[in-house]
């Protein structure tokens, strides 16, 4: 991934080009093929270049057209690149060669503000319009590509990095204590489309565009999911035809690479399909595509869990495999790290897949990442909405058709009570009754008593941001929606998007590809549960590239890795505090930590022993509350400290020397 910045003066000073190369410096990890400024007066764009796709080795940004006076910075890869150049009528000689920069700058032209509507592909970008004097920014509808700003009566500032937008003198380092504390309350997990941990600084929402100049900003939406038409088509086959096409379409888009590809290889039926589509279209070009999984590696030839899937399926098609073996000192890594400057989304299998692809030259990795909330949807709401439109004979049988495949018929009515009737009773039943039937993390979390008595107060008094808990609701497509509008999906886009861009590396997901996104959420219910199949549409369309054990196996089960999981905190859960209570007994200073009521606290959990046998789903042990709350405090004091931020990364890089040792 590439990275884009720049900086408006909204008084018309000319900028400070000594000054604007400190956002641009921050960027610098993002740019492992150059870097480029372009500036006009009081406009200022950049970019920091790491090659991807072959019109990208060509690409000079950011790019000025003299004729139109208009400028372009992007971080984009568009799609439909041969759709829009006979739309724009760009003569044929000229469209292979021609960036997709330039493609969004022609379409600027032609349909204006309006542009993104007529873009697929992944993108955040901003045009600067010399003659209406003002700037044009937008985002993908997944928000693939980051974009957070500052803005103010003086300026406006943006980056595709929260630390590029952070290195601009003057700008408040000041917390957003509406979103910090939301943070806390959600279990440690509150996406949101425009709020950052800084109070000054803002995302640009996913699916949406953006005008600045001296009359102010302008934000608005240009994809809306809840406004998309139905599709119908006449059989079963011809809406697996429909997406097998599409499946096709978007994965071939996302290997226009000129360097290695890999894929994440998990054995489920998103991440192999994209693995092993991505493999047959590679193979036709002479090349490979190597697969990565977070499951550690296989002490057999025949293993007995999901790495047997992944070696099937390696073994097939003839995808090289790397499992993760991550340690301690990786996740000590993953878990102290700067959470506004050193974003990323926290899984630390990631954080070694990274490693490994970086360490081989590959420069983008497929994901088969959103495919579960969208066009592989387990069908969640779908019992409850037959109920609701008296389709009982229907509900009975695809009960029935479930229970058979699941062997579970002696349960066969608290199925249907669960997924037909419960979905339609309000929460204040369960709050009172039956509360085993909420989902985790239903109650909000308590903050963190580790922090001054002032700091916990101004974020028990900060104004509540929207809650986000959700119970199973009648509607496919209502269930959907919901999962879309969590935020969840770029969440972890955001993070990796941070990660892997400071490693040159870009991450794609073919399953969020907007045409497919635009199909799933116009299906009729029936096509995500039928026969008894959850997901009953994507398993029927890959006949022919998965195998029938892996097309129609039950449920996803990944026991390899989930042990793996428990290693991992285990050894955290032990050796972590030890990390924590070496630093915060460091003579310094401290803004929001009540320092003394911080080390008891991390001096009782090094009195008490971790108890190995706690399992995901039981009540966290008193140690493991001390522990959280010790590591959120201090996760919040690391952003606002750049003292303990620099002697944490000290120890970290001590301890990883000492395991490389």
């Amino acid at each position: 991934m590439s990275a884009i910045c720049g900086w408006y003066n909204l008084k018309n000073k000319p900028i400070d080009r000594n000054v604007f190369d400190r956002v641009l410096s921050a960027l610098d990890e993002y740019g492992l093929d150059g870097s480029g400024r372009w500036c006009d007066d009081s406009v200022a764009l950049a970019h920091q270049m790491t090659w991807l796709t072959p019109q990208s080795r060509k690409e000079s940004l950011p790019f000025c057209d003299s004729h139109s006076n208009l400028a372009i910075t992007a971080d984009a890869r568009v799609d439909n690149r041969d759709d829009l150049c006979a739309s724009l009528s760009i003569p044929k000689s000229q469209r292979s060669s021609m960036s997709d920069s330039q493609l969004i700058l022609r379409t600027y032209q032609e349909w204006g503000p309006d542009c993104p509507k007529h873009l697929l592909g992944d993108f955040a970008f901003t045009i600067w319009d010399h003659r209406k004097r003002r700037l044009f920014c937008a985002r993908d509808i997944l928000g693939v590509r980051p974009f957070y700003f500052h803005f103010d009566s003086h300026q406006f500032i943006f980056a595709s990095d929260l630390c590029g937008v952070l290195a601009a003198p003057g700008i408040s380092h000041e917390l957003d204590l509406a979103y910090v504390s939301a943070h806390f309350r959600h279990a440690g997990n509150y996406p949101h489309d425009t709020h950052t941990w800084y109070s000054r600084i803002k995302k640009l929402a996913r699916g949406h565009s953006m005008i600045v100049d001296t009359a102010g900003i302008r934000t608005w939406a240009y994809w809306n999911p809840e406004d998309l038409p139905e599709v119908r088509c006449k059989s079963d086959g011809e809406y697996a035809e429909m997406l097998r096409d599409l499946l096709d379409k978007s994965v071939r888009a996302r290997i226009r690479s000129t360097y290695p590809v890999g894929a994440h290889l998990s054995g489920g039926l998103d991440s192999s399909s994209v693995a092993v589509l991505a493999t047959r279209m590679l193979r036709e070009r002479g090349e490979g595509l190597t697969g990565f999984s977070w499951a550690p590696p296989p002490t057999s030839d025949a293993p007995q869990d999901e790495r047997a899937m992944v070696e099937q399926l390696c073994h097939i098609e003839n995808i090289p495999v790397h499992y993760t073996q991550a340690s301690f000192s990786d996740n000590a890594v993953n878990r102290l790290r700067n959470l506004g400057k050193r974003r990323d989304a926290g899984f630390v299998h990631e954080l070694v897949v990274r490693r490994t692809a970086a360490s081989q030259g590959i420069r983008g990795i497929l994901s088969g990442w959103g495919g579960d909330e969208l066009i592989a949807f387990n069908g969640r709401g779908y019992f409850a909405d037959l109920l609701c439109r008296g389709r009982w004979l229907r509900l009975w049988r695809e009960s029935r058709m479930r229970s058979g495949i699941h062997g579970d018929g002696g349960a066969l009515w608290k199925w249907i009570v669960s997924r037909a009737v419960f979905p339609l009773l309000p929460d204040w039943i369960f709050e009172r009754f039956y509360r085993k039937a909420l989902p985790a993390f239903w109650d909000e979390s308590p903050l963190p008593d580790v922090f001054v008595s002032v700091f916990r107060a101004q974020l028990s008094s900060a104004d509540s941001l929207p809650r986000k808990r959700g119970r199973e609701r009648a509607g496919v497509r209502t269930e959907q929606l919901g999962l879309l509008a969590h935020g969840h999906l770029t969440e972890r886009i955001e993070g990796w998007a941070a990660a892997g861009g400071r490693m040159g590396i870009t991450y794609a997901y073919p399953l969020l590809d907007r045409r497919i996104v635009e199909l799933a959420l116009g299906l009729p219910p029936e096509m995500f549960f039928k026969n008894g199949w959850k997901r009953f549409l994507f398993r029927y369309a890959l006949e022919g590239i998965l195998p029938n054990d892996v097309r129609w196996e039950k449920s996803k089960k990944e026991p390899a890795l989930n042990d793996d999981r428990d290693r991992i905190r285990d050894e955290t859960q032990t050796n972590l505090p030890k990390i924590v209570d070496q630093v915060l007994n460091q003579p310094r200073d401290y803004h929001f930590l009540d320092i003394e009521h911080t080390r008891r606290k991390i001096a009782d959990v090094l009195a008490t022993e971790h108890n190995a046998n706690w399992t995901p789903g039981e009540e966290p042990t008193t140690r493991m509350r001390d522990h959280f709350s010790v590591l959120g405090g201090l996760l919040v004091e690391i952003m606002a400290n750049p003292e303990l931020d620099c002697d944490i990364r000290e120890h970290l890089e001590a301890v990883r020397s000492k395991v490389v040792g």
